[in-house]
């Protein structure tokens, strides 16, 4: 019964992390899991670390330090994250493509998939930080 309760548990995790469309924190997936399936923190860190470890979430830290949580991106895509809110949106364009082919035949490597991350400022923290400093 225990392993039904910890499957369902993980489920919920991965669908507010999916709903979220952003990093969270265990704290937020605590809440946002708050509904549907109510968990300690210290199990939703537990039920985390089992995802992370099967591949299934991906652990970063944000600017502040606090450590926070994402569905992992597929083998190859490129991003945008925020470093204040976790925001990410997806990229089109493939600036590697070119790159990882030539990369490939320098090293005798076969490049099966790659990722690439930007981080930086969402317009929303911009004008948020900009708001904050203006008297």
């Amino acid at each position: 019964m225990e392993r039904t309760r910890n499957t369902r548990r993980r489920r919920a995790i991965l669908q507010a992390l999916e709903r979220s469309g952003r990093a969270l924190t265990a704290q937020e997936i605590q809440l946002a899991c708050a509904g549907t399936e109510p968990a300690d923190l210290s199990t939703v860190y537990r039920a985390l670390a089992a995802l992370c470890e099967r591949g299934l979430a991906v652990k970063s830290v944000r600017a502040d330090g606090r450590a926070c949580y994402r569905l992992p991106p597929p083998r190859h895509s490129h991003t945008l994250r925020c470093e204040l809110c976790e925001r990410t949106v997806s990229i089109d364009l493939c600036p590697v493509e070119e790159l990882a082919e030539r990369i490939g035949e320098d090293t005798g490597f076969v490049i099966t998939g790659h990722r690439l991350e930007l981080t930086g400022r969402c317009p929303d923290c911009m004008k948020k930080e900009e708001s904050d400093e203006t008297p």
